[in-house]
């Protein structure tokens, strides 16, 4: 049985009207553009930033799921 891990990022963007951060929390480690550049949209989608360009991220912690 494979143990489910989540994985907790601070994520600094600029965007078309300055900059932000945020925390995310996803199941997934970030280890490929396609998954960045999917991270960005996401960013745009739940919030009102538009051009979202991340900058850079930092892996907080990983926790075990339940």
């Amino acid at each position: 049985m494979t143990e489910e891990i989540e994985y907790v990022y601070f994520v600094s963007y600029s965007h078309t009207r300055g900059s932000g951060n945020t925390e995310m929390t996803q199941d997934f480690p970030f280890t490929s553009m396609r998954q960045i550049k999917e991270t960005q949209a996401l960013i745009e989608k739940n919030g009102t930033a538009i051009g979202v360009v991340i900058l850079s991220f930092q892996l907080l912690s990983t926790n075990k799921k339940g």
